[in-house]
This record gives C-alpha cells, structure tokens and sequence, in this order.
C-alpha cells in the first residue's frame, strides 16, 4: 500500500501522468489513487529509496 501511494505520488505530482494512467497501470481503480495521494503531504519517498536511485525531478526515464 505505501508504495503505491509513493509511485502515485511521484508518477502523477512530478511527472505529470494522469490519475487514470497510473491507476491502469497498478491495477487499481481510478478513486484508490486519488485516495492515496490526496493528503496533500508528499510521501517520506527518501525513507524507502537505496541511495543512488533517482527519484521526482531528477528522473529523466519514463516510469510508465
């Protein structure tokens, strides 16, 4: 569940993807990953990443 929310969270606040886009590719209905990001507060993505990973605005490949 929290990596969903984290991949949500970077897939549609970062990098642009629609909702519906990333909900189609988790698998997941639409309203689950509007439910998992709407808090507002970006996920601690550092707490959860190996260091040398690149994530939001330094990601230059296509996650979906």
């Amino acid at each position: 569940m929290e990596a969903r929310r984290i991949v949500s969270w970077i897939a549609i606040r970062e990098l642009g993807y629609s909702g519906a886009d990333v909900a189609r590719y988790l698998g997941v209905t639409n309203s689950c990953i509007t439910r998992s990001i709407s808090s507002g507060e970006s996920p601690k993505v550092k707490d959860y990443i190996k260091p040398g990973i690149k994530t939001g605005c330094e990601y230059s490949g296509a996650l979906l």
